[in-house]
């Protein structure tokens, strides 16, 4: 078993905090103080007045032919960024900024949990936050088995936004892969966090990164 001491690696999230935002989302039904979805991307905000956090998860579609489908391996020519991720985070971005301008939230700490797909769309929406806007503070993005998000100039614009960048990385997880490299796709920009594989490609890809939070909580991490 893998052992990552979060606050070592630069993070200030807990093991308590990952997992709660996990949870929040793969909820089937609304949670939190915001919920948005742009086609097979549900994206919701929980906000936490007490130590002026908000907490942001964005998950993926949960069918395998959806995902499939969605996955168009063409990169944005303006932006260098997988055009499947681009619109949707542009959107959700977008969606975020006024609720958090409306809400009186512009110097809280922000935070994303992103899950498969929408975790290179959770990574255009924490830059859009950022590149828009001066007084919105995107601490950090923690993608859990996310694609590629795109080329080398894309990398670089995340990597200037100065939001720590963390990935989830289940060993046999296949979507890692993708969209390959041949195509002008480089390895995602932040800090690759190894983690154990579950059991096959779809579980791993479901379940691992539950299972790892899980067993780090019943560590005491």
């Amino acid at each position: 078993m893998l052992e990552h001491d979060l606050a070592k690696l630069g993070s200030e999230l807990s093991y308590q905090e990952l997992e709660m935002m996990r949870g929040m989302a793969e909820e089937h039904e609304p949670k939190g103080d915001f919920q948005y979805r742009y086609g097979d991307d549900i994206c919701r905000m929980l906000v936490d007045h007490e130590n002026e956090r908000i907490y942001i998860t964005i998950d993926g579609t949960s069918s395998v032919l959806d995902a499939i489908r969605n996955l168009f391996f063409i990169k944005n020519r303006r932006t260098d960024c997988a055009e499947a991720w681009y619109p949707a985070g542009e959107s959700i971005g977008k969606k975020l900024s006024i609720k958090l301008y409306v809400g009186g939230f512009h110097n809280y700490s922000t935070y994303f949990l992103c899950k498969s797909r929408g975790a290179p769309v959770g990574a255009v929406a924490s830059r859009y936050l950022m590149s828009k806007f001066s007084f919105f503070n995107v601490v950090e993005c923690h993608s859990l088995g996310s694609p590629r998000r795109g080329g080398e100039k894309w990398a670089k614009q995340l990597q200037e936004t100065g939001i720590k960048f963390f990935n989830w990385r289940a060993k046999g997880d296949k979507v890692l892969g993708l969209p390959f490299k041949r195509l002008g796709f480089v390895e995602n920009y932040g800090v690759d966090l190894d983690i154990p594989k579950y059991k096959g490609f779809i579980r791993t890809h479901l379940y691992a990164y539950k299972r790892y939070f899980v067993n780090m909580l019943r560590l005491g991490k």
